[in-house]
């Protein structure tokens, strides 16, 4: 059997966990999982030690660096200056007020029952807005990773529609054309529209939107 690799978002150990009892049907009735041992994720059961090992260490080998958890004793994530930051040293500074502040990010917690959970949280500071107020209810925070980017979205220089390139994917799946170059898209609406236009409709809208040629994608 492979060896366990370490988990695919903390970096920490992982183990090989046997669940009795999780199927009702099949030779065998027992199921397998491999859990991080910081509480980080798991998998639901396979039937066999050997598909939850390869399914694990699969999944590690697929995540992203970026999607990773980093340790807070590591780094915290990047600060940026408030609207009071400017009033620091002046006497309209008030007790109340906090210079920097970051973004808002993935967390994981550790609760004094040792429970722990994802959450979101942002520093202030320095320090961590939910410890700011408690760790006695709010917990502590072990690890973070910076929240997933936004889908890009096209735009249709026509109508207007936006979608993302997963959209375009299933056009393609679907067999729909589209046009697309540098600056310029067209959906397959106004793609199929523009096509029936004649010659001199189909220039004026190439030159104004400054197409070097007519083309489209399957």
């Amino acid at each position: 059997m492979d060896k366990l690799k370490p988990c695919p978002f903390c970096g920490g150990k992982a183990d090989l966990i046997i669940v009795p009892g999780y199927f009702k049907q099949g030779l065998s009735s027992s199921g397998w999982l491999v859990k991080c041992l910081a509480g980080c994720c798991n998998q639901m059961p396979y039937r066999s030690d050997h598909d939850a090992v390869e399914a694990w260490n699969r999944r590690a080998e697929e995540t992203p660096p970026q999607q990773q958890w980093i340790s807070v004793e590591e780094k915290l994530p990047p600060e940026h200056d408030t609207i009071f930051a400017k009033l620091y040293g002046t006497d309209k500074w008030r007790n109340a007020m906090f210079r920097k502040m970051s973004d808002d990010v993935r967390v994981v917690k550790i609760f004094n029952d040792g429970t722990k959970r994802v959450h979101h949280d942002h520093t202030v500071d320095g320090v961590w807005e939910s410890e700011r107020k408690g760790t006695a209810v709010y917990g502590f925070v072990t690890h973070w990773m910076p929240n997933p980017e936004l889908p890009k979205v096209i735009e249709c220089v026509m109508c207007g529609e936006t979608f993302t390139e997963a959209d375009l994917v299933d056009f393609r799946e679907m067999g729909e054309t589209y046009h697309r170059e540098e600056g310029c898209f067209l959906c397959p609406d106004c793609w199929d529209s523009f096509r029936r236009m004649d010659p001199e409709e189909q220039m004026k809208i190439a030159i104004m939107n400054g197409w070097k040629e007519v083309h489209h994608e399957e």
